[in-house]
């Protein structure tokens, strides 16, 4: 054997490793069609690499392959099985076809199919020329179909990209998941800097002695640090900045790692502008937008300082402008609202009555589980039905494999609403527990909820409002049946529920 040659076998997608154009089968023409030029294949690059139009000028295959020709003056043929093995891009092969020629090398296809292309006729060169156009045009529109597909995914709130830092995988693709300490860790840092107690180099040396390092290992770089601050991912959105609009700001499916106020703070504080989230409510003062003042404004909370480091806390109206103390505040409330003691045998009754009701809610949620479970066997059967599809129809397998990523995100959530809904029964001992400990304690009970549920507590059990008079007390107009424990309707004396509380020795105090 006098010649020499080089060879290349190519796939890209997962499909190909499988079907007529597995690596195997590439190998097989190629060394057969040498045997058929009696030459010997010196060197064979078989490698799983994409031919997208313009990668190929760097693709590193290429640049090995032209460079072994140039230093190996002896090799004489260049064979690869397809003209779309070699790749999917007009320009780029012709002219790297003429580079290799230029060397004194002659490219040749080695498929049964494609050997006719291997001549220096005119329909050897158009066919040639056809089957360029057309391995580019279907490289085109498998990217153009691959991107519509992205752009689904997408608008549904799946991030199609690397986990950022502090997530992982979860089974669903573009669905990720909090990664425990390194998620906490990041999430502080963001929440410093948001806030103004840390600037970005603060928390980047505090995330850094903390231990906090990358994926793989390594420290963080500040730069990385400070684009991560820049991404609103972390705020529970998914854009895709080389998109136009309709692809920017979408709700994510994860778990954001801070608020959009959180965000837009800590871009506001990268821009050199020093902002800070604005504390909705003050837990130092409780009954700030609960309390009216008897001129009909309602309170805010206020920290008079002495000027000399010393802060005196009081409630200020809005209208005009009295400070009263805010222990004398929180006592007048606590009065309000322990006016009533409800006695044993009351208790014993509320229990029954709650359990009574609970009973009736855990039939709801007993037929809501049987529902849901239901509805979760149904998706069981559609994966079963979609792997079964797949056997089938390999070609369809990537949308086949979407769909089952979708069905599988479904069944996740369904499952996770089901374990909810079976925790009625500990539902029930805390929700008991609550409402006995509230009426047996109802001022600790009304300081410990937060600020939404307090405004509600105070409408349901103070429907004329709480209010700070002339007289510098805390009074009320009116206490809500619920409270006081008497029916709204008169009733006779010996049916009434009102035997069942006892007074504390003074009354609702009233206005005036």
């Amino acid at each position: 054997m006098k010649n020499e040659a080089v060879g290349l076998c190519r796939v890209s997608t997962a499909e190909q490793r499988v079907d007529g154009n597995s690596l195997e089968s590439q190998q097989k023409h190629v060394y057969d069609f040498a045997d058929k030029l009696e030459c010997q294949i010196e060197r064979l690059w078989s490698l799983d690499v994409s031919s997208k139009a313009g990668k190929n000028v760097k693709r590193k295959d290429l640049l090995e392959i032209r460079q072994y020709c140039k230093e190996h003056r002896h090799i004489k043929y260049f064979i690869v099985d397809k003209l779309n093995r070699l790749m999917r891009e007009v320009e780029y092969f012709y002219w790297f076809k003429v580079e290799l020629k230029m060397m004194g090398v002659q490219l040749l296809f080695a498929d049964p199919t494609q050997q006719e292309l291997n001549g220096d006729s005119d329909i050897a060169m158009w066919k040639t020329f056809v089957e360029a156009f057309s391995a580019e045009k279907d490289n085109r529109e498998r990217a153009q179909t691959t991107i519509t597909r992205m752009k689904d995914r997408t608008l549904q709130g799946y991030y199609l990209s690397r986990p950022p830092q502090g997530y992982k995988k979860s089974g669903t693709p573009g669905l990720f998941y909090p990664d425990s300490e390194s998620f906490s860790l990041l999430q502080e840092a963001f929440r410093n800097i948001a806030t103004g107690r840390m600037t970005k180099y603060e928390a980047f040396q505090d995330l850094t002695k903390k231990g906090y390092t990358t994926r793989s290992g390594k420290e963080l770089r500040i730069d990385k640090f400070t684009a991560m601050l820049k991404h609103d991912y972390y705020a529970g959105f998914v854009s895709i900045s080389t998109w136009d609009e309709k692809f920017q700001k979408i709700k994510g499916l994860h778990t954001p790692m801070i608020t959009e106020e959180e965000h837009n703070s800590i871009q506001s504080n990268l821009s050199g502008r020093r902002t800070f989230v604005r504390q909705q409510h003050n837990p130092e003062f409780p009954m700030s937008n609960i309390l009216y003042c008897e001129c009909g404004s309602k309170f805010t909370g206020l920290n008079q300082g002495n000027g000399k480091g010393k802060y005196y806390p009081k409630y200020k109206c809005r209208g005009c402008g009295i400070q009263p103390n805010r222990g004398a505040i929180h006592e007048g409330v606590e009065d309000v609202l322990n006016v009533v003691v409800p006695r044993d045998d009351f208790i014993k009754e509320l229990q029954t009555s709650l359990e009574v009701v609970w009973r009736e809610e855990r039939k709801n949620s007993l037929l809501y589980v049987s529902n849901l479970e239901k509805r979760l066997l149904g998706l069981n059967e559609k994966i079963n039905g979609l792997v079964m599809a797949l056997s089938e129809n390999p070609t369809l397998a990537e949308d086949i494999k979407i769909a089952i990523s979708k069905v599988k995100a479904d069944i996740t959530k369904l499952e996770q609403q089901i374990q909810e809904a079976k925790k009625i029964e500990n539902d029930l001992v805390e929700f008991v527990g609550f409402s006995l400990s509230f009426f047996k304690d109802k001022a600790k009970g009304f300081w410990e909820l937060d600020y939404e549920n307090r405004q509600k507590c105070k409408q349901l059990a103070f429907p004329g409002e709480i209010i700070f008079n002339s007289s510098k007390k805390v009074c009320t107009p009116q206490i809500s049946p619920i409270l006081n424990l008497k029916p709204n309707k008169k009733e006779p004396r010996n049916d009434s529920i009102s035997h069942m509380v006892a007074r504390r020795g003074i009354e609702p105090l009233l206005p005036g």
